[in-house]
């Protein structure tokens, strides 16, 4: 597993699936780390945008940041979304739209959003999840398939 963070350069091809995560950085820290810790012998690499520095970015890094997270997730294989409860997840959301299509979404049940995430997924055909061992568990067997 690799984990590459917001403003570290990449660079492609890397043979492992390329899986960005999606969802709150300041509220409710801790979800990335855990899930990634079920990862670590595997064939992986998270990008993860988390910066320690986001509320002092100036306006030149955060156009950067920005830029990244959209190289970031254009060059992801998987985007695992995480829609929290006590969240209004706006920029969660927008991401979500941009990548419903490769999309893994593990959503609180109680979400404020959540009967529009359940109707989203059930058209599109997006797995939807309610806790953590769910997602790693499907995530785990789309690792074992041939996304590279």
């Amino acid at each position: 597993m690799i984990e590459i963070k917001a403003p570290e350069m990449f660079s492609w091809p890397f043979r492992a699936t390329k899986i960005f995560l999606s969802g709150p950085c300041d509220s409710y820290p801790g979800w990335r780390e855990r899930l990634m810790e079920a990862f670590q012998e595997e064939e992986a690499v998270f990008l993860n945008p988390v910066r320690q520095d986001y509320s002092k970015l100036s306006d030149l890094a955060l156009q950067e940041q920005i830029d990244w997270e959209l190289s970031a997730m254009e060059a992801s294989n998987l985007v695992v979304v995480r829609l929290m409860a006590g969240t209004k997840s706006m920029l969660t959301m927008v991401e979500l739209g941009l990548t419903a299509d490769k999309a893994i979404i593990w959503c609180d049940h109680n979400f404020e959003h959540r009967a529009y995430i359940e109707r989203l997924c059930e058209w599109y055909g997006t797995p939807l999840f309610d806790d953590l061992r769910p997602t790693v568990d499907y995530l785990r067997l789309q690792l074992r398939c041939s996304w590279h």
